[in-house]
């Protein structure tokens, strides 16, 4: 099991499109999100302009969220141009081949998924009791990935498995990602948070067998 934690002195941001974006993680490490060759990727970006088009990815899939702002998005379907509106919080799943237009100065949160990996994205913090999550990774998959990315407030995670005992305090805007291979498992409890006006989104990322 791997343990990793990235804090806003680790973490890079580009600007294109009339956003500013930053990469929270990528898998594999090695991976580019210019080459496309990434198995999953995890950004936010803070959008500077009412109206802005979104980069097609053909072959991946895509979760956003906004954090911050209401969020409408336009996909220019054949079948359809109805747009979507979204209150901050609530998750979309779209296709990232489509056609796909924004509208709102938002802060998002944005998963990226290539056909090899399936995953969710959940907000965490609008409950008083504990989060608990049991970390296993089902058959039929390679590895299981959760992240918490800490939105306006800071959090403790802890971490039990059985070879890894680990409590983690997270500042405010951190990831961490905690990666489990086939046979491996760990319970993860997150206590409820502080600030009514923060929250935690929590990431959940599967790959598929080879």
């Amino acid at each position: 099991m791997k343990v990793i934690i990235r804090k806003q002195t680790d973490l890079v941001a580009g600007r294109w499109n009339g956003r500013t974006t930053t990469e929270l993680a990528i898998y594999p490490e090695t991976a580019s999100y210019k080459e496309r060759d990434f198995i999953w990727r995890v950004s936010t970006a803070t959008v500077e302009q009412e109206e802005s088009d979104f980069t097609k990815l053909v072959g991946f899939r895509r979760i956003i969220l906004s954090l911050q702002g209401d969020l409408s998005l336009y996909h220019h379907l054949e079948a359809t141009n109805k747009a979507i509106y979204l209150k901050p919080y609530e998750p979309y799943a779209f296709d990232g081949a489509w056609d796909t237009t924004s509208k709102g100065k938002v802060v998002d949160f944005n998963l990226m998924l290539s056909g090899k990996a399936d995953g969710t994205v959940r907000t965490l913090g609008d409950s008083e009791n504990q989060t608990i999550i049991e970390m296993t990774t089902p058959k039929g998959k390679r590895e299981h990935f959760v992240g918490f990315y800490t939105w306006k407030t800071p959090q403790k995670i802890h971490i039990s498995g059985r070879e890894l005992e680990k409590e983690i305090d997270m500042r405010e805007k951190e990831f961490l990602l905690i990666q489990a291979f086939a046979g491996e498992c760990a319970t993860l409890r997150i206590d409820p948070v502080a600030d009514r006006n923060g929250c935690v989104i929590m990431v959940e990322v599967f790959i598929d067998n080879l």
